[in-house]
């Protein structure tokens, strides 16, 4: 989604965890970051997405990123 220029942000608005957040240091519209510790798998933000941009699956370490 972000990768299409689209900057949307249900999934965070109905997070009750506030597992996600927009990281606007990634251009040009940023990306979803998530807080693998507050997430707890409910799949709340998936059915939002308009474009499904998010999935629930094992964790991944970005290369050069902490979790």
């Amino acid at each position: 989604m972000l990768s299409m220029g689209i900057g949307c942000q249900l999934c965070t608005d109905i997070c009750d965890r506030s597992a996600l957040r927009l990281d606007l240091r990634v251009r040009p519209v940023g990306r979803i970051a998530i807080n693998q510790d507050a997430c707890t798998g409910c799949g709340a933000c998936l059915p939002l997405c308009p474009t499904d941009a998010i999935t629930l699956g094992e964790h991944i370490e970005e290369a050069g990123h902490e979790g």
